[in-house]
């Protein structure tokens, strides 16, 4: 973890390490910024104060992803895997994308 000193507080706050900055959609295979560039703060919750951006989906965000979803599964890349292939695929990607202190969880 980093301690961070806030200067208009006398008070530290806590950042793990290796925290992203700022925060993207995954969509079609790739990290992206919403088409319009929109984004948003992410604030800590205990000191509210903003410690990355995340991009804010809009309606053509949501589009792409729709659009994209349905392309892999007219393809059949998704189609035609048993439930749990599928299911082990997308618990493995969410594991990647954890801190390594984070606990994975189990699929039963």
């Amino acid at each position: 973890m980093t301690t961070v000193e806030t200067s208009s507080e006398a008070t530290t706050r806590h950042v793990p390490d290796g925290l992203p900055t700022h925060l993207q959609h995954f969509i079609d295979g790739e990290l992206r910024d919403s088409i319009d560039g929109s984004t948003f703060d992410v604030l800590d919750p205990v000191s509210n104060e903003n410690y990355a951006t995340a991009a804010a989906g809009q309606a053509a965000d949501v589009d792409a992803a729709v659009q994209a979803a349905q392309r892999a599964f007219d393809s059949g890349v998704w189609a035609e895997k048993p439930a749990r292939t599928s299911r082990a695929c997308r618990w493995s990607w969410a594991a990647s994308r954890r801190p390594s202190s984070s606990p994975t969880p189990t699929s039963t």
